[in-house]
């Protein structure tokens, strides 16, 4: 019993320590991954992500200056309606491969999370073979004193 006790201990230290470097390295990786995906401004200073907004809200504001002061043409209009339309052209490639790099990290987490876990059941699985070892053992030397087991 004390030898399958030891074992059962190492085994659960195992699997403490698959824990603990799993913390540490794996989830926070993810985690870094996630907010890499979700904040991309931050990857660099000036990107069209940021400036879309004004990009935008100067374009309109100065159609809209023209139209006031009568000097809007179809020209003006056609100009502007082609820079947001790349401006919206450009946010839904943006939009789909932010979705796209979500849902990679999201099945990249799962899988190494199925494969954790299947280490974590594989050491628990031993530390219970030993004691039904022990059990085994309990019931063939009380078989061999001609006591029965029950």
């Amino acid at each position: 019993l004390t030898k399958a006790m030891q074992k059962t201990s190492d085994g659960l230290q195992i699997v403490a320590d698959l824990y603990d470097d799993h913390a540490w390295h794996t989830q926070l990786a993810t985690h870094d991954a996630f907010k890499s995906v979700a904040h991309p401004y931050q990857l660099y200073e000036v990107s069209w992500i940021v400036q879309s907004p004004e990009l935008c809200q100067s374009t309109v504001s100065r159609y809209k200056d023209a139209l006031r002061l009568g000097k809007s043409n179809d020209e003006m209009a056609a100009r502007c309606k082609t820079v947001l339309n790349i401006t919206m052209a450009e946010m839904d490639t943006y939009h789909d491969q932010k979705v796209k790099n979500f849902s990679t990290i999201t099945r990249e987490y799962l899988d190494g999370e199925i494969h954790f876990y299947k280490q974590v059941l594989h050491k628990l699985k031993a530390a219970r073979r030993t004691f039904n070892a022990l059990r085994t053992c309990l019931h063939m030397q009380l078989f061999c004193l001609g006591h029965s087991f029950d």
